[in-house]
């Protein structure tokens, strides 16, 4: 049996809540993400301020988050559009 529903689950309220804590925290990293690369594409900030923006204080640790996600860095992504436009 499959189960639907966490608090259906048999499973400790420790794991619960690691999985609903793991699943805030993904959620939010992948909205922040996609702020960023919706920021970078419309090129009105530079990657500092974007950084800031999502709540990066120190643009390398948004660099590495950012390719991360998306396998580029932000300068480089940035790049790859202007060669599609």
């Amino acid at each position: 049996m499959r189960c639907d529903r966490i608090d259906r689950c048999n499973i400790s309220d420790q794991r619960r809540y690691a999985i609903a804590q793991y699943n805030t925290q993904g959620y939010l990293h992948d909205y922040r993400m996609e702020q960023a690369r919706q920021l970078l594409l419309s090129r009105q900030m530079k990657i500092e301020q974007v950084a800031q923006k999502v709540g990066y204080a120190n643009r390398s640790r948004f660099a590495s988050a950012f390719r991360k996600k998306y396998g580029v860095n932000p300068k480089a992504y940035q790049k790859q559009i202007d060669g599609m436009i």
